[in-house]
């Protein structure tokens, strides 16, 4: 039975954080002709790490997807619709010990060849993870304080499995940089 005698896939958009900024993702279960669209267009990428089709996040973005499969039924994560506060980062006293050691953290992974954008990430991910414990030396940091952070520091990320993720690989870089550290 082929896919034109059948429902159509239904197509579900969601707001991703990725490559450093907000996207439109649009997901939904193989079906060429809706690829076929996708790939056609230019506003629209593939991401391998997502396995999804994506646009840049606007106004626009919504009815950009609409107009390209208007016989489609597409499913909005509420997400999409809610707008992204900002909250400003407060100053932490940080230990000086960390400040160094993210940047010679940055600097190994320079070293190891990474993309600049992965660096950024990964780096930027550790960060967070080390501003969390502003009072704490990195190698006082336990597995105990990695569970927290997960749990309690970013549960309000959108895309929590590929932070939780990325966060993850961070962390394992970081341990292979600093095998002091005790996570």
């Amino acid at each position: 039975m082929n896919k034109s005698s059948q429902e159509l896939p239904v197509i579900t958009l969601k707001k991703v954080f990725h490559r450093l900024q907000n996207q439109i993702f649009v997901f939904f279960s193989y079906y060429e002709p809706f690829i076929a669209k996708l790939r056609k267009s230019p506003h629209f990428k593939w991401s391998q790490t997502q396995k999804g089709w994506y646009t840049m996040y606007n106004s626009k973005s919504v009815a950009l997807v609409k107009n390209l499969f208007p016989e489609a039924d597409i499913k909005i994560d509420a997400a999409i619709t809610k707008s992204v506060q900002h909250i400003p980062l407060t100053k932490h006293k940080v230990h000086t010990k960390n400040k160094e050691l993210l940047s010679l953290f940055s600097k190994y992974l320079n070293g190891q060849g990474y993309p600049k954008i992965t660096i950024q990430s990964y780096t930027s991910t550790m960060t967070d993870f080390i501003y969390y414990f502003p009072n704490k030396p990195i190698i006082e940091l336990t597995q105990k304080d990695v569970s927290f952070f997960i749990k309690e520091g970013f549960n309000h990320k959108t895309a929590v499995n590929n932070w939780e993720r990325e966060f993850k690989t961070a962390l394992k870089l970081f341990k292979l940089f600093y095998p002091e550290c005790k996570f």
